[in-house]
């Protein structure tokens, strides 16, 4: 997924998620009163544990590390691999990924 997708989704995450927060929690302070915040910080603690132990760390990793974590390993060339040879694969990929963000 390219990054302004993987954007997209955050954002659209973040913001529906804000919009169902207003909408919910002046009727759960209604109904249940203080007990709310206890509900809320059980969710809250969800959350932290689903991010920790799903989300990869990326602390401390270089940029082609991270685009291994998330892409997975890419194929390198041969090191007798002619110029000419390294501009046709490069234009492969690009047609590859532009065939896959259509």
């Amino acid at each position: 997924m390219g990054r302004s997708k993987g954007l997209t989704c955050e954002l659209l995450a973040i913001y529906s998620s804000l919009v169902i927060a207003a909408f919910c929690n002046p009727i759960g302070m209604e109904n249940i009163g203080y007990k709310y915040y206890i509900v809320f910080c059980c969710l809250l603690a969800v959350f932290l544990a689903v991010t920790y132990l799903v989300f990869p760390e990326t602390k401390g990793r270089s940029l082609e590390e991270i685009a291994e974590i998330f892409d997975g390993p890419r194929e390198l060339p041969d090191a007798g691999t002619t110029e000419t040879q390294m501009k046709k694969i490069m234009i492969e990929e690009q047609i590859e990924e532009r065939i896959e963000r259509m």
